[in-house]
């Protein structure tokens, strides 16, 4: 009989993912044992206190370690409960794609009132907090946070692009589990604080963990870059330097394709922008020329 009901409870709770909760035949005893972290939960009729704690509340995201899940319960007089059947809940942010495993190792209280289990991270490295749970005859444990830790988001690129350039400066994003494993096919999202100009705002990592951004300069001076991906995110600051010159089409054009086109007799204006890192003394004159048509005026400031 408690072989069948570890190997039911085993079965139930490798499937265990949030936000299920998954009955696991568990039954506590004892008093307030030690642990990582974990708290009584509110008293009820025959047990007493159900509390859960984990051997740290940290847990590795490459899923290579599990953590230890212990779970105490008393009675109503402060006595370790044994035979008690326990419930097991967690709540992942993750789902059912890649969660967590639990995997009970003693599925019901002993004499010492503790039933013990083990927890897994599957396929999803992300870094989250889960939350476990314990229930004990409809008492149940103040939830437990275990931290899915170790992933790293790291940048590499210049801390200086010009202004209007025709290139593009590359900025490296690289994404690593807790063992430094590359961690390729997952999003990388990107922005520019001044509004800069992003080759894309969200690129999936190659097989080797890699994401390539490039930034172009638009808005002189300083700016920050910011990346994120699989709850980690860092900051970049850049500097936007030297001067940039544009011509865009205003009014009275139309267009072939993409090509703005004047109409032989007619008047278009233009709009000329001149960007300086430095600024912009008052009165600054842009000078005009053109190969066909008049330009009217020639200069302006």
């Amino acid at each position: 009989m408690f072989e069948r009901l570890i190997r039911s409870s085993r079965f139930a709770l490798l499937a265990l993912v949030a936000p299920l909760a998954v009955a696991t035949g568990l039954s506590a005893c004892g008093g307030s044992g030690a642990g990582a972290g974990g708290s009584a939960g509110t008293t009820g009729s025959g047990v007493g206190t159900v509390q859960v704690v984990a051997s740290t509340t940290t847990i590795n995201s490459d899923g290579k370690t599990p953590i230890d899940l212990t779970v105490f319960v008393t009675s109503a007089t402060n006595v370790a409960a044994k035979n008690v059947s326990v419930e097991l809940s967690a709540s992942d942010p993750a789902g059912a794609a890649g969660g967590v495993r639990l995997e009970v190792t003693r599925a019901i209280t002993d004499d010492t009132g503790t039933a013990t289990a083990k927890m897994s991270v599957l396929s999803d490295p992300r870094s989250r907090d889960i939350t476990v749970t314990a229930r004990a005859a409809g008492v149940a444990s103040t939830p437990l946070t275990v931290r899915v830790s170790g992933t790293t988001l790291t940048v590499s690129g210049p801390s200086a692009i010009s202004l209007a350039s025709t290139t593009t400066s590359n900025f490296t994003i690289s994404l690593k589990d807790s063992s430094g494993v590359p961690l390729g096919g997952w999003d990388v999202a990107a922005v520019s604080e001044k509004g800069n100009t992003l080759t894309a705002t969200t690129i999936k990592t190659d097989a080797g963990g890699q994401a390539i951004f490039g930034v172009r300069g638009a808005v002189p001076g300083a700016d920050t870059l910011r990346f994120s991906a699989l709850g980690e995110s860092r900051s970049v600051p850049i500097t936007v330097s030297g001067k940039g010159l544009s011509v865009t089409p205003s009014s009275g054009f139309s267009t072939v394709g993409t090509t703005p086109v004047v109409a032989l007799g007619t008047t278009a204006a233009l709009q000329v922008t001149y960007q300086s890192a430095d600024g912009i003394p008052a009165g600054t004159v842009v000078d005009a020329s053109t190969t066909r048509g008049t330009l009217v005026p020639p200069s302006a400031s």
